[in-house]
Formats: structure tokens, C-alpha cells, sequence
């Protein structure tokens, strides 16, 4: 998924799915996985993701998988100490033509 800013149902399952398949190949694998969510831009949005993560996990019995977010947007630079991520990642493509 390349966009975060979602918002109808749709999409959230389509979301979920990704998510639930990415936690299986993690179980399946043992290997070690991060999730990075793009084009985030309000600490509400991390957390919905987040709490999606946390929820497919529960759900199939699973830990969930740490998860950061990638600055690309200007307006998330002054509000990092808003968010708590396992990573960050900068997207240098996106935000410096925005700066």
C-alpha cells in the first residue's frame, strides 16, 4: 500500500489483509520483520495503524510486528515527538521539494 491516508472500509480490510499476511510469513519464516507506513502524517493515523497491527496479531495469536513510519511530509517534522515508532525512515524523494 502505497498511501496510509485511508479511510473507508475497503480499504482498511485491504490493509488488514496485508497485514495478516505479512504476520503469517513471519510466524511461518521466524524471520525478523519491521512494517514501515508511508505518507503518515498525524499521530492519530500511526496509532490507527498500530492498533490494526496489534489487533490482526491478537487475532491469529501472534506478536505483532514493530512498526515505524516514513517522514515524507513537512508537516510530520515538528510533530515526531508526538509519535512513539519503532523506526523512523526519511523519504527524501517527498519531503525535500516540500521544505
Amino acid at each position: 500500500v502505497k498511501d496510509i491516508n485511508m479511510s473507508d472500509e475497503a480499504k482498511e480490510q485491504m490493509v488488514r489483509e496485508q497485514m495478516r499476511a505479512i504476520l503469517k510469513v513471519k510466524n511461518d519464516t521466524g524471520a525478523k520483520l519491521y512494517i514501515m507506513f508511508p505518507m503518515i502524517k498525524t499521530p492519530e493515523q500511526y496509532t490507527q495503524m498500530q492498533g490494526w497491527m496489534n489487533e490482526e496479531a491478537t487475532a491469529l495469536n501472534l506478536e505483532p510486528i514493530h512498526c515505524g513510519i516514513m517522514v515524507e511530509v513537512p508537516e510530520l517534522i515538528d510533530r515526531l515527538d508526538e509519535f512513539n515508532p519503532a523506526f523512523l525512515s526519511i523519504g527524501t524523494n517527498d519531503l525535500i521539494p516540500a521544505l
